[in-house]
């Protein structure tokens, strides 16, 4: 699991424009499978900047984590729900490859197979 908690994006543009923020990750991280890239404001405070959303491109699989008790469904639901038809948000990440993993699952006879003449 990668995490990078306390992350103060900076100033943000004021609407309509917008601005792009940077946040790279202090530690090495890997990942395998099913995974997810977003963030998650303070729920303690009201919310002092936005993400863009996108509701008419290629699609994606935007999720949000709504407050309890406040009228709309609670936990994790797609955005839609909150905000209506809404196929992205504006969040996005920088992929590189794992590093090699230097043991291979194998059975004796596949590994015997490589040294045949």
């Amino acid at each position: 699991m990668c995490v990078e908690p306390g992350v103060n994006p900076g100033p943000v543009a004021f609407w309509p424009s917008l601005s792009r923020h940077v946040v790279p990750l202090s530690s090495a991280c890997c990942v395998h499978g099913t995974w997810w890239c977003g963030y998650w404001g303070d729920s303690t405070s009201t919310c002092s900047w936005y993400v863009a959303a996108d509701i008419d491109g290629p699609g994606g699989c935007p999720l949000t984590n709504i407050k309890s008790g406040i009228g709309l469904p609670s936990g994790w639901n797609h955005v839609s729900a909150a905000w209506g038809p809404t196929q992205a948000i504006g969040i996005g990440a920088e992929l590189a490859d794992c590093e090699p993993t230097p043991v291979q699952e194998s059975s004796w006879g596949r590994i015997k197979g490589l040294y045949r003449p």
